[in-house]
């Protein structure tokens, strides 16, 4: 161990690392159920907890055998905690990631913490799950770690998994630790040990690339995709591979319209911070219909590709056409974003989707 980050992997040299971003698989158990009204008919018919193969874990089983992975970063939503009261979709979770055999570093995102089994148990589970990479740490929040990536004995890149603390629904036992808040926002105490632990990395490993891992969007993510003619709250079908704007690098699909997370740091001050500390790419989850990798002002900002069935996901129609939709409209499109990182100088680059086809 270098003993710069919380925990390392180590990819063998003479290659170029790969990482594989997953987002909300969103694992949902209908039997556990709140209200009635919560699921409809066909909800509630396939989204049982012995659907979890069909509607998740073979998805990911297929993505993470097609891409061979050195290390999967998820952008969070594990569960949708309201429908997991007593933990099992988690459990489940947990113990089926264990069984793929790569080392997997997850985030909490916003439905993670309204489980009723309360963030400390959340967290206990995936720190003594099989090949999870979780902390659940001080800071405010809960999951704020590091991973190394390390190649021929250098740090190469450091990944900050980081809990943007955005669960405005989180239960009560959640609540309890206190220091589980309700604002979308990365907090100074998080920062500051961004800050000082990236410094002494880097007094030894000068030239180490960082990337941050949470689960909601900011402002300078929307004004990066603008470049493609998104609008915020309008209805889009925008394929960035296509598009005649496109630009080196990126790549990927913007649909449906974006959530309020619009306006988080809409004067730029957290922006301007991860350019100061020169971190070069940000990868989060939260909105299904996009899976947009676009590069704006030396930084990438990713969306995740939607790994389940689980809740909303786009579905490709016979005329080409994609539709945002809770049930199977269409094909479905499911799976992850596979890069690559350069053994040379640890750059993430050639960046690809992989979307299911056995189904």
């Amino acid at each position: 161990m270098l003993g710069f980050t919380d925990f390392e992997v180590v990819v063998p040299s003479g290659r170029d690392a790969v990482i594989l971003h997953l987002t909300d698989p969103q694992m949902i158990d209908a039997g556990q159920c709140r209200s009635p009204e919560l699921l409809g008919a066909n909800q509630k018919i396939n989204w049982t907890a012995d659907k979890a193969e069909e509607q998740c874990f073979g998805y990911i089983r297929e993505t993470v055998e097609a891409t061979d992975p050195d290390l999967i970063i998820i952008s969070g939503d594990l569960v949708y905690g309201r429908f997991d009261d007593n933990g099992s979709a988690l459990k489940s979770f947990a113990e089926f990631m264990g069984t793929l055999g790569v080392p997997w570093a997850p985030v909490f995102g916003n439905h993670d913490n309204e489980s009723r089994m309360g963030v400390d148990w959340q967290c206990s589970v995936l720190e003594n799950a099989k090949n999870c990479l979780f902390k659940q740490g001080c800071l405010t929040g809960n999951g704020n770690y590091s991973v190394g990536i390390v190649q021929g004995g250098t740090l190469k890149r450091i990944f900050y998994m980081l809990d943007n603390n955005c669960c405005t629904d989180a239960s009560d036992e959640t609540r309890a630790n206190g220091h589980s808040p309700l604002t979308y926002r990365i907090m100074p105490d998080q920062m500051t040990w961004i800050e000082s632990t990236l410094k002494k990395a880097r007094e030894s490993y000068p030239e180490v690339k960082a990337s941050f891992v949470f689960h909601l969007a900011f402002h300078a993510v929307y004004v990066a995709m603008e470049r493609y003619g998104f609008k915020l709250k309008e209805e889009q079908e925008i394929r960035i591979d296509t598009h005649p704007d496109h630009g080196e690098g990126d790549f990927g699909y913007i649909g449906a319209t974006p959530g309020s997370t619009a306006n988080i740091d809409s004067d730029g001050a957290f922006f301007r911070k991860i350019k100061e500390l020169c971190v070069d790419s940000v990868f989060v989850g939260h909105e299904h219909a996009k899976s947009a990798s676009v590069v704006y002002e030396g930084v990438r900002f990713q969306y995740g590709q939607k790994s389940s069935t689980y809740d909303g996901y786009n579905n490709l129609l016979e005329d080409g056409s994609i539709v945002y939709a809770y049930y199977n409209a269409g094909k479905p499109l499911v799976g992850g974003t596979a890069m690559k990182m350069r053994e040379t100088d640890g750059v993430i680059f050639d960046g690809k989707i992989y979307l299911c086809q056995k189904r």
